[in-house]
């Protein structure tokens, strides 16, 4: 369990990372469509300040999976813990037997801490896509130029 553990924890670091380095992208490229807004005149501005509002909202849906996946974190890390005490408190309980009671204490709470980290990654994983979504949503519904087609519609995946 506790090797498990730390796979999971080693997966959700690297996604951790992977989300802020993206949070930071959008705050980068939030930043250049506010100074080229400010510079803009007509349409022009009006195009970059809807942009500037949808990065803002894409933004905070990635600040939300930042803070789940910190819970996830947080949950594995206390599942190594609680397994760490679990097996310290097998060892005890050959010297001192009524330490078998913790070792079933600790040994429950690591598996409901691993629970929970599970259930809020289903979760993370239901918003995962969220915000690749909305850009679509949104960059669908842009008038294509003079001469050009429209997109075809997607048919949404299962």
């Amino acid at each position: 369990m506790i090797s498990a553990c730390g796979l999971l924890c080693l997966a959700q670091y690297a996604r951790l990372a992977a989300i802020v380095g993206r949070l930071h992208q959008f705050h980068r490229e939030r930043f250049d469509v506010f100074v080229k807004a400010s510079n803009g005149e007509g349409s022009e501005k009006q195009v970059l300040t809807n942009r500037f509002e949808g990065i803002g909202e894409q933004a905070d849906h990635i600040l939300e999976r930042v803070y789940m996946t910190r819970q996830i974190l947080m949950c594995l890390i206390f599942c190594v813990l609680f397994m760490i005490a679990s097996s310290l408190a097998i060892g005890m309980s050959l010297m001192v037997g009524w330490f078998q009671c913790f070792t079933v204490g600790f040994f429950i709470l690591g598996v409901l801490s691993m629970s929970a980290a599970m259930a809020i990654a289903l979760v993370e994983l239901r918003y995962s896509l969220r915000e690749v979504e909305y850009e679509h949503d949104r960059n669908i519904k842009l008038d294509p130029p003079v001469g050009m087609p429209p997109p075809a519609p997607m048919e949404p995946y299962p």
